[in-house]
């Protein structure tokens, strides 16, 4: 019984050590560990950083509004304020779509782009000359159409500061003109700004935008918007937001 006893006990330690090793090996050792909680991998990846932010961990964005704003006959500039509350994710590269429709709700124009979603705040998606033939724009719509992959980034527009905001001749040739100063001692590149031209009531009419490609150290640049034609209706508030992608932590 004590012969049978040991040899059963040698088989069992046999088979632990044959089997068992490997098993516990594999498990704490040869599968990647998970990535922290709030993070994602790239997908179809099991192993390396984890770059990305899990949208689930995050407040919810939101689209606050998308128009169209005639400029001339058959042709609108479409713009749209992406609301991100999110202070340190952004998203670097998005598909989009607006579509514009008349008062038929019959298809106008279908226009796609790229753009990105800085960190805590608006980002204005501004799209220049829509052609719409003879047709009136009535309603628009915007939405994304590839997924948002959201990623630690840094807002560098904060460090942008827009003042002394004026329009004139609004009666013939309307001109808005603003100072934009970069507060820090860097360059700041890719830099543009949207404007947007509000009534008394807060409701959007009017909509431009200008590219700054460079933006020295601790420098004040003029940023001018203009359209061909008068306004009908009265100025009350001025958006002048600034645009810059936003910086990414590529690896974590």
């Amino acid at each position: 019984m004590k012969r049978r006893i040991i040899y059963l006990s040698a088989i069992i330690i046999l088979f632990a050590l044959v089997f068992g090793v490997p098993t516990i090996y594999k498990i704490y050792v040869a599968i990647p560990p998970e990535c922290p909680p709030g993070t994602l991998r790239p997908e179809g990846m099991t192993d390396g950083p984890c770059p990305y932010l899990d949208g689930r961990y995050l407040s919810p964005y939101g689209v606050m509004w998308a128009r169209s704003f005639k400029v001339r006959e058959g042709s609108y500039n479409g713009v749209a304020y992406i609301q991100n509350p999110n202070d340190n994710a952004g998203v670097a590269e998005v598909n989009y779509r607006f579509r514009l429709f008349d008062d038929s709700n019959v298809l106008v124009a279908d226009k796609e782009g790229r753009t990105f979603i800085m960190p805590g705040g608006i980002t204005p998606v501004f799209v220049s000359s829509i052609p719409t033939g003879n047709r009136e724009v009535v309603h628009t719509f915007f939405d994304f159409t590839s997924p948002l992959i959201w990623q630690i980034a840094t807002d560098t527009t904060k460090y942008i500061v827009v003042t002394n905001k004026k329009i004139e001749d609004v009666g013939t040739a309307p001109r808005l003109s603003a100072d934009a100063q970069n507060t820090t001692v860097v360059p700041i590149r890719n830099l543009s700004f949207v404007a947007v031209v509000f009534d008394p009531q807060g409701n959007a009419f009017a909509s431009s935008a200008t590219v700054v490609p460079f933006l020295g150290p601790n420098a004040t640049t003029k940023v001018v918007f203009t359209w061909p034609q008068a306004f009908p209706i009265d100025v009350g508030r001025l958006d002048v937001i600034a645009r810059v992608p936003p910086d990414i932590l590529t690896q974590r």
